[in-house]
């Protein structure tokens, strides 16, 4: 075995205990992340929010979270280690099962993934790798929206409204510091999926959301990502 695979599997089994610990605590409660406190938004330039969070942002860095995988009455718990470049477009995810066995490690970009493996169970319905790709580009890519995107102040948030394939992509902001809290995708009239961020940590004079959920309203699955650390 390679030696940084090696040293990957050693990471993750000193985690595997504590990761657990706090998954188990988190999945009883419904959202196990703190929400954001909003404020009043009247005076808050919209233009200046969408600027400061975009500095705000790393192009690239490394996650280690724990990830609990919802759908319907099933779940699986596993331990990933994500690789992210925004400025490139380009990802990498390795996942263990809670138990230490690889379950599935990808490579991919903003167009295409590739599956460098995956046990026959995530492939034998669907294209997996597929799924995998487009749910981390739904989470880490295009966290900023376009200069040119509608804007519109509601409820203490600032949204952001910019046409992408056919839809609308919907930016929130809100809270101290008025930061991302959510990204969705609307098509035809109907919400296809939405990325809430959660309790957001500064390392190295850079934002991350400590907790992240996915919810794809199309196929009603639910990821809940809790970060372990940041690189």
């Amino acid at each position: 075995m390679p030696k940084c695979e090696v040293i990957f599997e050693r990471v993750l089994r000193l985690i595997l205990i504590a990761g657990l610990i706090l998954l188990l605590s988190g999945c009883a409660n419904k959202i196990p992340f703190k929400k954001a406190v909003l404020v009043p938004v009247e005076a808050v330039d919209p233009e200046s929010v969408r600027d400061s969070f975009e500095a705000s942002l790393p192009q690239s860095f490394q996650l280690i979270s724990s990830t609990v995988f919802k759908y319907k009455m099933h779940s699986f718990a596993a331990i990933g280690v994500t690789g992210i470049d925004t400025r490139k477009k380009e990802f990498t995810l390795a996942c263990i099962n809670p138990m230490g066995v690889k379950l599935f490690e990808l490579a991919g970009d903003e167009q295409g993934v590739d599956c460098r493996f995956a046990m026959k169970e995530f492939t034998q319905k669907g294209d997996f790798a597929k799924m995998v790709a487009n749910d981390i580009r739904s989470i880490y890519f295009d966290r900023i929206p376009d200069k040119n995107a509608e804007v519109v102040k509601k409820n203490k948030k600032i949204i952001f409204f910019q046409p992408v394939n056919g839809g609308t992509m919907e930016y929130l902001f809100g809270g101290t510091g008025n930061l991302l809290i959510e990204k969705r995708f609307i098509k035809k009239g109907r919400k296809i999926w939405s990325v809430f961020y959660f309790e957001y940590i500064s390392k190295k004079g850079k934002l991350h959301p400590a907790g992240i959920i996915l919810k794809n309203y199309i196929y009603r699955y639910k990821l809940v990502i809790r970060a372990k650390g940041n690189q």
